[in-house]
């Protein structure tokens, strides 16, 4: 009813959890062979599921509400990699790779907000005159992320059969 007692917008701070990312790409790849050195550039698309979940955090403009996730999503992934390898023997390389991605835009819905951390009154004149405001103001609007990127490192092994 009324203006929310807290904006839906701005960063959150504070807190404590997990994101978890699991890719499924489609990816192709081009590369050249320099005696017993490669290099290969490859790009792919695909999907990525997104699970958040964490607790105790805050709004950068209302740090006293306190908020918790656990919400999964699923979102178009974005690949771009770098590798170099070095080939040991005829059907083994080993090799090291830069692979950076990124996805669509994120919703990870409502927060869910604890009210035993804090009383919040509502807004003065935001509800209809004679009526009883309750303890607590619970509202929140869907935490939305722009994107997600991604930066890996690693090694590879490669076995030809």
């Amino acid at each position: 009813i009324g203006t929310p007692a807290y904006p839906s917008t701005g960063n959150v701070v504070g807190g404590s959890g997990n994101l978890f990312q699991v890719p499924l790409v489609a990816s192709v790849g081009w590369g050249m062979e320099f005696d017993d050195l490669s290099f290969l550039v490859s790009g792919g698309v695909g999907v990525q599921w997104t699970t958040l979940r964490a607790d105790g955090i805050s709004s950068a403009a209302n740090p006293e509400r306190i908020m918790s996730f656990d919400s999964s999503t699923a979102n178009m992934r974005y690949e771009l990699g770098l590798e170099l390898g070095y080939r040991v023997t005829d059907r083994f390389t080993l090799g090291g790779y830069l692979r950076w991605s990124t996805t669509s835009p994120v919703d990870f819905g409502s927060a869910s907000i604890d009210p035993s951390d804090v009383a919040v009154p509502f807004p003065a004149g935001s509800l209809p005159p004679g009526s009883t405001p309750p303890p607590y103001a619970l509202q929140t609007g869907d935490v939305k992320a722009d994107w997600i990127r991604t930066v890996a490192f690693g090694f590879s092994a490669r076995i030809e059969f």
